[in-house]
């Protein structure tokens, strides 16, 4: 009987869901069984309360087995590395993508905080619909 793959649980950017980790979830699927969940706030998971990041990270961590590899793709990347660094003992590997542990420059993260509740603001306003639109022209 063959070796049961080690599991790798994915997270997806901002107003993706876990679907879109199908293709991905395909070509690993001789090496791992993939778990990629809908976090708080998106598809199944979008009535889910609060968004906060350690809300996340907790039903990341609780529905994820003991020993996992762990990817992420931008806002998913970013909560990987959170998730990765506080709790070290459960991941086994980490990949992320279109994500870094963020700015050092003081000025330019202050900025990025601006840019980031201008378009937050924008997509409590408008809707998804409008934001959608408006994150694809930039």
């Amino acid at each position: 009987m063959g070796e049961v793959p080690e599991t790798i649980v994915l997270l997806h950017g901002f107003t993706h869901t876990g679907a879109s980790w199908a293709p991905t979830a395909t070509a690993l699927a001789e090496r791992y069984t993939s778990f990629a969940p809908d976090l708080r706030g998106h598809g199944a998971a979008a009535g889910r309360r609060p968004v906060e990041l350690d809300a996340v990270i907790a039903d990341v961590v609780d529905a994820a087995p003991d020993r996992f590899a762990l990817g992420g793709y931008s806002m998913g990347g970013r909560i990987a590395l959170h998730l990765a660094l506080a709790h070290p003992g459960r991941v086994t590997r980490l990949a992320l993508i279109g994500a870094t542990a963020g700015l050092e420059d003081p000025v330019a993260r202050a900025e990025r905080r601006r840019a980031d509740e201008a378009w937050a603001q924008l997509l409590e306003r408008e809707g998804i619909d409008t934001f959608a639109d408006a994150w694809a022209v930039q």
